[in-house]
């Protein structure tokens, strides 16, 4: 199977962002995604990015709700609804993401950007959500460190976080120029480039702020 960061990688690899979409896959398929270039790069995949800009939906749940599942269930039930209500399915990109509750960041965050080829930072904004833990608004340029693979399986909470205590360990062990920003809405973030009903395999990854050392 042709591993989409090899897309992706072709893609950043440009010294400035590119004006054209850019694309990772969905369920093994060609979907829009954000933007993004490498600013470092380690042994196994290991990467810091910088995203561009874009809209984004994101849904909050809060941190009372305490089990992994019932938490992504309503996360993304509450994007995808956003979509769907305001016709807007064409609009939908990858990655699903959703950041577990932190010391720093007290509640769940389930995110998926809007199509910059549709909806660019600089242009009109997006229909707003009339649901009061849905907000729907602008993301700035992001950096974070990335760690990818291929699970054989459907991945469960602990692979998100053995994946995550991973990518955290490489940074620090790879990397020296840069730092995990604990502080950073971004960190963990669990990331998803599959459907529900995906019979695999399965992409994941993991995300954290990070910033230089």
């Amino acid at each position: 199977m042709r591993h989409p960061a090899l897309t992706l990688l072709a893609l950043m690899a440009l010294p400035t962002f590119d004006a054209k979409p850019c694309y990772d896959t969905f369920n093994d398929a060609p979907f829009e995604t954000v933007c993004a270039r490498t600013l470092a790069n380690a042994s196994g995949g290991l990467l810091v990015r910088e995203s561009a800009g874009a809209f984004a939906v994101t849904a909050t749940v809060p941190a009372s709700v305490t089990t992994y599942q019932e938490a992504l269930m309503m996360g993304a039930f509450y994007v995808i609804y956003y979509f769907t209500t305001h016709a807007l399915n064409s609009s939908r990109t990858v990655p699903f993401t959703l950041r577990p509750p932190t010391p720093a960041h007290n509640a769940w965050l389930a995110r998926m950007a809007l199509a910059p080829s549709l909806w660019p930072p600089s242009g009109p904004a997006p229909p707003a959500s009339n649901a009061s833990d849905v907000a729907v608004g602008p993301l700035g340029r992001a950096t974070f460190a990335s760690l990818r693979v291929v699970a054989q399986a459907s991945p469960q909470p602990e692979d998100f976080a053995a994946l995550c205590e991973k990518l955290t360990a490489g940074v620090k062990k790879e990397l020296p120029a840069w730092s995990v920003d604990e502080a950073s809405p971004i960190t963990p973030t669990h990331v998803r480039y599959f459907g529900e009903l995906w019979t695999g395999p399965w992409e994941m990854e993991c995300w954290v702020g990070v910033k230089a050392a």
